[in-house]
């Protein structure tokens, strides 16, 4: 190793490696315990305080996850007199002990006061617990990035995170000095409930797999003194510019991988009966070997989310979102059928045209969809195809596709064949695009190569259209307001089979008719 960070991160890795062997071998929490602790201690590439640490990493998140799933068998608490199951700590002491300090700090802002009392009322947990941080805790402030609504700061945390709570002390154990990101919304002093409504999900979900939100601060620069919500900071960033630097060396095996991690974590969201609403590849951070899920902003109950506006990029978007119908879980799982396709592609889909309103038609119209891929395997593909369905009654649900992504991935460990018959597929689609057309490949390289990362923001769409504008289409009627139902003249129909065939001599003008005139009204609302 080259230094002691990258000791850290050797060693975080083959934790976590450890964990998903033994999730990949049982269902049953006390079996993986016991699967993890037989393969640390065989473990040869691990000092003897290294795997001190692993094993009390281990005993931490074991006794949080008691506490929080109920697991294990229930016990009374000997300070609170109520029930617990950790033998660690209590959260209901950890609630109450939160609840001691409410008098003494304030954000200066009500509403924001309010929102962290509720989140430490319902929350106690290491990890899960939701501070007022004063900003003078902060150092190094720099600027990251800036995105549509929000601009990004790193920062370094003297005091750190919460790690643990000490019950014979009755106080919180540390992290320490760490790398964190603040993420300032632009006039957030004027959308507070709004843009604290994301810190929330971060404290509902309570994944291990979400990126963690440790607070809330106040930036005090001389360019900025907007609230900001405090994560933590992952120095290999986003799965877009992972694979646009590693695509060529990753395995069958290590995207497989990835697929598998980030259902997991989608299937935490999903059973909290939420919906995400903005799944893309820039939304998904790396650390190591983890796939974690940021940017909940939109993230919400699924009965709440309406698409009276419309939000994301627009390949990853569900054509019955781009028609201004409701978010559901199922556009969730169109989103995740288009990521699953990029980590083989290596590359966004459609990434050589423009985002923009003809190609919201071209998905919505022609049922445009990313290209199959030959070296993906069949039962991959057909469940990625699965996920694009036009109809979202059609799509699978994410207990299926996690279930099926770790059958696919467990047959990957076992038989090496599969994957290197992955690799000769991927060689000979190579070989094939050399061959048989140089320059299409040579002019997709540039496209790719200027493909401009503005395109990939998630951004607000709007369709508003109003009866008479609608009549203005020669061809077509619009049936229900905002929900496109589109026909033609009864004289060029045909019915079979209950489906309308629209004459092949009037398709293209059909389609025509119908871009120019949404790309008009498209332009207007810009």
């Amino acid at each position: 190793m080259n230094n002691k960070n990258d000791r850290k991160d050797f060693v975080s890795q083959t934790y976590f490696k450890l964990i998903y062997y033994s999730e990949l071998h049982s269902s049953n929490y006390e079996d993986r315990i016991e699967i993890y602790n037989k393969i640390l201690s065989e473990n040869t590439e691990l000092t003897p305080e290294e795997k001190r640490s692993c094993q009390d990493r281990a005993q931490r998140n074991t006794e949080r996850e008691k506490e929080l799933f109920k697991r294990g068998k229930p016990i009374g608490c000997g300070y609170c007199k109520l029930t617990r199951y950790s033998t660690r700590y209590c959260e209901n002491c950890i609630i109450k002990y939160l609840k001691s300090f409410f008098g003494t700090w304030t954000s200066g802002c009500d509403v924001i006061d309010k929102f962290i009392r509720e989140c430490q009322s319902n929350s106690g947990l290491p990890l899960h617990i939701m501070e007022w941080i004063p900003f003078e805790q902060f150092e190094d402030i720099e600027h990251l990035a800036n995105g549509g609504f929000a601009t990004i700061y790193t920062a370094t945390w003297k005091r750190g995170s919460i790690l643990d709570f000490n019950e014979s002390k009755r106080n919180f154990v540390y992290q320490g000095s760490q790398k964190v990101v603040l993420k300032s919304l632009n006039n957030s002093n004027e959308h507070t409930e709004k843009f604290f409504e994301e810190a929330k999900r971060f404290i509902q979900i309570r994944s291990g797999d979400i990126v963690n939100a440790y607070g809330i601060t106040k930036i005090k620069t001389s360019d900025n003194s907007n609230y900001a919500i405090v994560m933590n900071y992952f120095a290999d960033g986003n799965l877009r510019d992972y694979l646009k630097k590693n695509h060529s060396t990753l395995s069958l095996q290590d995207r497989v991988f990835a697929i598998w991690r980030i259902c997991g974590v989608l299937l935490d969201v999903h059973r909290q009966d939420l919906i995400h609403c903005d799944l893309h590849s820039g939304n998904i951070l790396l650390y190591t070997n983890r796939c974690l899920l940021t940017d909940l902003g939109l993230c919400g109950p699924v009965e709440d989310r309406n698409a009276d506006e419309v939000f994301g990029i627009i390949p990853y978007m569900a054509p019955e979102l781009l028609q201004n119908k409701k978010y559901s879980k199922a556009t969730d799982i169109y989103g995740l059928g288009i990521l699953m396709w990029e980590i083989f592609a290596g590359h966004p889909p459609f990434f050589d045209k423009a985002y923009d309103e003809q190609l919201i038609l071209e998905i919505i119209l022609n049922n445009l969809r990313p290209p199959k891929l030959p070296e993906v395997p069949n039962e991959l593909q057909n469940l990625i195809y699965r996920c694009l369905d036009a109809d979202p009654l059609k799509r699978p649900n994410i207990e299926e596709i996690h279930d099926i992504i770790k059958k696919i991935y467990c047959e990957i460990l076992e038989n090496e064949k599969l994957g290197i018959e992955y690799e000769r597929k991927k060689k000979r689609t190579n070989e094939k695009l050399v061959i048989e057309d140089e320059k299409k490949k040579k002019r997709t390289t540039v496209a790719f190569d200027n493909w401009q990362q503005d395109s990939f923001q998630s951004q607000i769409i709007k369709f508003d259209f109003n009866d008479s504008e609608l009549k203005k289409l020669s061809d077509i009627s619009v049936i229900k307001s905002k929900n496109l139902e589109l026909n033609t003249s009864a004289s060029n129909l045909s019915i079979k089979d209950d489906f309308f065939i629209i004459e092949p001599h009037t398709l293209s003008s059909f389609i025509s008719n119908t871009m120019n005139f949404f790309i008009e009204k498209f332009k207007k609302t810009k």
